[in-house]
């Protein structure tokens, strides 16, 4: 027997958004932590932020159903 031979079209999972959504939330806070401590004059920890930013933007993107 054929475990998904009674399987219709409309029985298929939909995707899963969450991860894809929470990382890039979490990449947009830090994207905006980022700016605003350049902004204000610290460069370097803002650099490290954007760094950490693309970081997450390429795990969102990795997540992407």
């Amino acid at each position: 027997m054929d475990a998904g031979a009674g399987q219709r079209a409309s029985d298929v999972l939909p995707p899963d958004w969450g991860p894809a959504v929470g990382f890039g939330a979490l990449a947009l806070v830090v994207g905006l932590t980022a700016v605003a401590l350049v902004w204000i004059g610290h460069r370097v920890i803002g650099a490290v932020q954007l760094t950490l930013c693309v970081v997450l933007i390429v795990h969102a993107l990795g997540c992407w159903p």
